[in-house]
């Protein structure tokens, strides 16, 4: 069931006035708004453009072909999006990379794993835009982001906390993890919300003693750089092991031909969910089930390897146009 945030007042200023400074937004700026105004991504642009008296740009298709006559045609400076919404941009048939965009001064990437191979394509078509990478929920509006002069080393980190803000790393003992350890992340200190409406239990889950357990797995590198992993909730647990998801992504995104993946557990007697993965190939592809195993055989260990793999002409997205995770989980679906 959906939750009910709690989010005060100075939440969304001290938000509001932290993201305008860490994107430098001024008068001139125009930004373009691809997601509705429930997302919180979009809700944050919204009252930035209203601070620094910019203007915004509400984009009502997001076809590749309108969302680039919206840049081209509105001179747009800012773009906020989630990863789901670039790679759609960066397919074949879309003219994004067709054009050179001279007023988009920065582009904000924040919501899920980006693939790598993806961010640099994105970095080639857009060679003198700033890319801010960032990391938050809506429990924590703002929770670290990666500067345009760390892109190049630290990508695809999501960064550094933003002030007043402490970045933690635990394990399911709630002990520290040591850098490289992957674990919980934990926000503490500014933009934390009061917990969630009307429900006292889940709100005493997940905000503790001043910090909000955020459900999401992360690794801290020596440096105090924060990389996202994927969801806590979301791992599957097979053969005895908790995998992640999103590490057999990663995996997928490897091979050229896939546009784009997700990977599921099915539930099974014998060993309590096989792994499935779920792609969608690029046009004309002779990719085959046998191609995509083999590839994982080469970089994952045999308790991650996909048993099953369906093709499929796209993933279905949620509103926000990330990929809708929850969907694939219908038994139809399964096979």
């Amino acid at each position: 069931m959906p939750k009910g945030i709690i989010i005060t007042h100075k939440i969304f200023f001290d938000s509001t006035i932290a993201s305008a400074s860490v994107l430098e937004n001024n008068i001139d700026d125009r930004l373009i708004s691809t997601a509705p105004f429930s997302f919180d991504g979009a809700l944050s642009q919204l009252f930035t453009s209203f601070l620094v008296k910019g203007a915004i740009v509400l984009q009502q298709s997001t076809f590749p072909k309108d969302i680039v006559k919206t840049l081209l045609d509105e001179k747009i400076t800012g773009f906020h999006a989630v990863p789901s919404l670039w790679i759609m941009l960066l397919q074949k048939y879309s003219p994004f990379a067709k054009h050179a965009y001279p007023h988009l001064r920065y582009i904000s990437i924040i919501g899920e794993v980006f693939p790598v191979k993806y961010l640099d394509k994105l970095k080639h078509i857009l060679p003198k835009t700033k890319f801010y990478i960032m990391y938050g929920t809506t429990e924590a509006f703002r929770s670290t982001w990666l500067p345009p002069e760390d892109f190049a080393r630290k990508a695809p980190s999501v960064g550094k906390p933003f002030p007043g803000v402490e970045i933690l790393i635990v394990d399911e003992q709630n002990n520290l993890c040591e850098p490289g350890g992957i674990g919980e992340i934990v926000h503490r200190g500014a933009f934390i919300s009061p917990g969630y409406w009307n429900d006292q239990r889940k709100s005493r889950e997940t905000f503790k003693e001043g910090s909000l357990f955020t459900g999401d797995l992360g690794e801290l590198d020596s440096d105090g750089y924060l990389y996202f992993v994927g969801r806590k909730d979301g791992m599957i647990k097979t053969n005895g092991y908790r995998v992640s998801p999103e590490e057999i992504e990663k995996c997928l995104y490897q091979i050229e031909e896939i546009k784009e993946a997700a990977v599921i557990g099915v539930p099974c007697e014998e060993i309590g969910n096989y792994i499935k993965a779920i792609v969608a190939c690029k046009n004309e592809t002779a990719l085959t089930r046998r191609d995509i195993i083999q590839h994982c055989k080469k970089s994952l260990p045999p308790y991650m390897i996909p048993r099953a793999v369906e093709f499929r002409r796209s993933l279905p997205k949620t509103a926000t146009s990330k990929i809708n995770r929850s969907s694939l989980y219908k038994k139809k679906h399964w096979g």
